[in-house]
């Protein structure tokens, strides 16, 4: 709750009220500030206590975990009519229409687990080079959203240790058999430099590389040479 001010904008960009369906899960409730709470944002809930759980003091980075654990609070909302999942972070810019050509590719009664992994080599080797990387999301399709959801508590007992939830993720997946479908629309970070030497397509305007994208997380904009 405490960053929603700074990230409210960006989610607000790409939402559509009674067209897109989606949950905010918070920490805690919204502060008076952000009372009444208003349409041109998802609707929020509040995660679940993880102090309940059983494995809650094996639990070595409680906020990541929350953070996962939305993967299976989301199908528990009752939305009919479900056939694709799709999580991101609070700074992952969504094109609405380019999702929906981008995941219409693919079978939603399949286990798929769609996305792309980092830009960045060193991310890659530190974690895996088949994980989707949240800040650029992911896509989950319903079959396996309903299999993560009886599943997780128990890949959260069995890999305590880890410190990030996109790893988390991958891990329970890899468990279940179930590997990364690579879709290049999906974006983990997208860098724009404005004085480069080469000609590019955009010309130093991210438009015409996020026109492309499905999810992508926030642009950076890099002067060259510094």
């Amino acid at each position: 709750m405490k960053a929603w001010k700074h990230r409210k904008s960006y989610i607000e960009a790409w939402w559509r009220p009674n067209v897109t369906r989606g949950y905010l899960f918070l920490d805690r409730p919204p502060t008076e500030e952000f009372q009444p709470w208003l349409s041109t944002s998802p609707p929020f809930r509040v995660s679940e206590d993880l102090t309940k759980l059983k494995v809650f003091p094996k639990i070595l980075w409680p906020i990541q975990v929350r953070i996962l654990r939305t993967i299976m609070e989301a199908p528990r909302q009752g939305d009919k009519d479900v056939r694709w999942y799709v999580k991101g972070d609070d700074d992952t810019v969504v094109m609405v229409d380019n999702l929906v050509e981008v995941l219409a590719k693919y079978d939603h009664t399949k286990p798929y687990y769609i996305g792309s992994n980092s830009e960045g080599v060193k991310s890659k080797f530190d974690f895996s080079f088949d994980m989707a990387f949240g800040g650029g999301g992911f896509a989950s399709s319903y079959p396996l959203a309903e299999a993560l959801a009886t599943k997780s508590d128990d890949c959260i007992e069995r890999y305590s240790y880890i410190n990030s939830e996109d790893f988390w993720l991958h891990s329970c997946l890899a468990d279940l058999g179930v590997a990364l479908t690579h879709d290049k629309g999906f974006h983990q970070k997208v860098k724009v430099f404005k004085k480069s030497p080469c000609e590019t397509e955009n010309r130093g305007k991210p438009k015409g590389l996020l026109e492309k994208s499905a999810l992508t997380s926030q642009p950076e904009y890099d002067a060259w040479p510094r």
